[in-house]
């Protein structure tokens, strides 16, 4: 009887502690997420898809003048470039520009995404 009694509360102890763990490991995450809501609330977001399928997902950060891609798994960060008409964002291997409603992602000089907005009406 002295063994189960024992063992229960042995029992009963990890759990408890595996609890607590457990609940700042919540309150870690849940500050993570409040964070992560914080800099998205800066973004303006976009994806798009090109004829082949691939998919271009687009973070701009317009305070700060930097965009972060997503292309291919690749997580690619540039910095806005003035321009006169449309925008351009580059880094020493990747140029992205949009105008016209036409997206074009260039690595090391080379296209590896386009596409065409059909909705964009040109004057």
């Amino acid at each position: 009887m002295k063994k189960e009694i024992l063992f229960i509360a042995t029992v009963a102890g990890v759990f408890l502690v595996s609890c607590e763990g457990h609940n700042s490991s919540k309150q870690q995450n849940s500050d993570k997420l409040d964070k992560t809501a914080t800099l998205i609330d800066n973004l303006a977001q976009s994806a798009v898809v090109d004829s082949a399928g691939s998919i271009l997902e687009m973070s701009f950060d317009e305070e700060n003048n930097t965009a972060l891609f997503v292309f291919n798994g690749e997580i690619i960060e540039m910095k806005g470039d003035t321009m006169a008409s449309g925008i351009k964002y580059s880094n020493p291997q990747y140029e992205y520009t949009e105008w016209h409603g036409e997206m074009t992602l260039k690595k090391d000089g080379k296209e590896v995404f386009r596409h065409r907005n059909p909705s964009h009406k040109t004057l």
